[in-house]
């Protein structure tokens, strides 16, 4: 934006914005939700252009739907904003506005504008015109824009999005901007969300003063294994078809999430958001780095064989507040996907654990990955509890096991849980079996069972094991409380599974994705699905500023 003032002048000082602070014209909102949608970039060095028409042939896929997109210029345009007038917008016969049909599948329309005041009526009429006849209108005001133009177009649009890189300049450029919005009359800063763009020679700070905003940013990375599926997640948010994944605490019963996160992709189902405790948290923070499927089953992988499970051992000496130290844990996952932030990660994730202070529930989405994910997976009297900055914290699924609630809060309208925690019923099942198969082939002696059971703090019956079933019982009913609000709920739930079980991954994973299967035209249902969206009645432009 073309900032013609200092951050220190008065508003008496000033000309342009401030008029708008005193005396800001009227105008109605266009329509519901999601139907004006303007992208206001605050550099002449941010690849707008590409962005928009990227994000318009995007949304046209996910609605298969007309879109427009509106190009506000100070350049030549095919049409001139101070050629027209609102009452000969009013009258369609008037004025004959037809958009140019792109090749790549939207209508394009450049606009040349004068920054005048006095345009702001006629391009509400214009906008408000084409809402009639286009499901989404893109209105994109390029950095080079007075910020007059800029403001009434943020103010009028139904969402908004300001399009910054991570510099001081830009930073400056956006506090600016919000003060402007926040002092229009029709100001809504609720409805405005940073989109912030990543080089691909870049990261972006873990303290940047945008993480503050009323909406978290969009973090939209240049590089090639990112942009495009990001720009398809963003369009997805503008036309209410955001699919999340909340995946459960379970242990090495979590390892069923790999088979299930195998099917999506498969079958080309994009996740635009993720939110995982404990287990759910470690490979949901794998997956939101970048590897795929496969590549989170030859990690698994690793533990297979019968001492695998001693890789993830370092013992607490003396046991004073849990078993092991955890460290193993953290070397694994940042072996794997480095010590990144959430702001670097390709898709969004959010981390729950429980404050040991509070009871609260916590969830991360901001600072390193890697200390999140281990405070999730920090099992009470297992292992030890994870302090950040002056918090303690242990595992999530204490307070939310399958955290679908997380998701809703973001305001991810499709929710997908994968629930590993057993039901009652389903033990009580179990153990009916398991008497029934002792009663056919008879009690099983081995020379072994007296060491396992007397010198093996993670047999069953003993003290590890107590602990983690007299969890998995007050997880239960929270665990089907948060699954009823989901839209599916996936149960790999294994008749003979072991919490410590992490060096049999491929039992795991392969119940994961049979289960995934068994659901997939149910979850394909869910992604195709159209919600029904009422035309709203257009006010008329006029009679709003006469």
């Amino acid at each position: 934006m073309n900032w013609p003032i200092s951050i220190n002048e008065s508003a008496q000082d000033r000309r342009g914005p401030a008029l708008l602070s005193e005396n800001p014209p009227i105008f109605p909102h266009p329509c519901a939700r999601g139907r004006l949608i303007a992208l206001a970039a605050l550099s002449q060095k941010l690849p707008a252009g590409r962005i928009a028409s990227t994000l318009a042939l995007a949304l046209q896929q996910a609605t298969q739907q007309r879109v427009l997109l509106v190009e506000l210029t100070l350049g030549e345009g095919r049409l001139r904003l101070e050629d027209l007038g609102v009452s000969d917008l009013a009258r369609s016969e008037s004025v004959r506005v037809d958009p140019e049909s792109a090749d790549a599948g939207f209508d394009r329309l450049v606009v040349q504008v004068a920054g005048e005041p006095a345009e702001a009526p006629v391009l509400a009429a214009l906008l408000g015109r084409f809402t009639r006849s286009y499901r989404h209108v893109l209105m994109l005001m390029g950095a080079e824009l007075p910020v007059y133009p800029a403001i009434e177009g943020l103010v009028m649009a139904d969402n908004a999005y300001l399009l910054f890189e991570q510099t001081a300049e830009e930073m400056l450029n956006y506090n600016l901007l919000l003060r402007e919005v926040r002092a229009h009359r029709r100001g809504d800063e609720s409805r405005i969300r940073p989109v912030c763009f990543v080089p691909a020679d870049r990261r972006v700070a873990a303290d940047s003063p945008v993480t503050r905003s009323l909406h978290p940013p969009f973090y939209l990375h240049e590089r090639a294994d990112c942009f495009g599926r990001q720009i398809r997640s963003w369009a997805r948010e503008i036309c209410g078809r955001r699919i999340g994944l909340a995946l459960s605490a379970g242990a090495a019963k979590g390892l069923s999430h790999i088979g299930v996160i195998q099917v999506l992709e498969e079958h080309g189902i994009e996740v635009d958001a993720i939110a995982g405790c404990s287990m759910g948290a470690y490979i949901g923070a794998v997956w939101a780095s970048g590897h795929d499927g496969s590549q989170l089953e030859k990690f698994a992988c690793e533990l297979e064989g019968r001492f695998g499970l001693l890789k993830l051992l370092d013992p607490a000496l003396p046991p004073r507040r849990g078993f092991l130290l955890g460290w193993s844990v953290r070397h694994r996952l940042r072996r794997t996907i480095g010590e990144i932030n959430f702001s670097d990660l390709v898709r969004p994730l959010r981390v729950v654990a429980t404050n040991l202070a509070t009871l609260e529930r916590t969830v991360f989405t901001s600072g390193s990955v890697v200390d999140a994910v281990r405070a999730s997976t920090a099992i009470p009297g297992v292992w030890v509890p994870v302090r950040i900055g002056a918090e303690t914290f242990v595992d999530g699924g204490i307070v939310d096991p399958v955290p679908v609630s997380v998701l809703r809060q973001q305001g991810v309208e499709r929710v997908i849980a994968v629930n590993v925690i057993p039901t009652p019923s389903f033990l009580k099942c179990v153990r009916e079996q398991e008497r029934e198969q002792e009663a056919v082939r008879g009690p099983r002696l081995s020379p072994f069972d007296f060491l396992h059971r007397y010198f093996n703090y993670f047999a069953s019956g003993n003290v590890l094991d107590i602990m983690l079933r007299s969890m998995n019982a007050a997880q239960m009913l929270l665990a089907e409380e948060s699954s009823k609000h989901a839209d599916i709920v996936l149960r790999p739930l294994s008749c003979d599974g072991q919490w410590f079980e992490f060096n049999r991954p491929r039992k795991y994973i392969e119940l994961g994705r049979t289960v995934a299967l068994e659901h997939l035209d149910e979850i394909k249902a869910l992604v195709a699905r159209k919600e029904s969206h009422e035309h709203c009645h257009i006010v008329d432009t006029l009679a709003a500023v006469a």
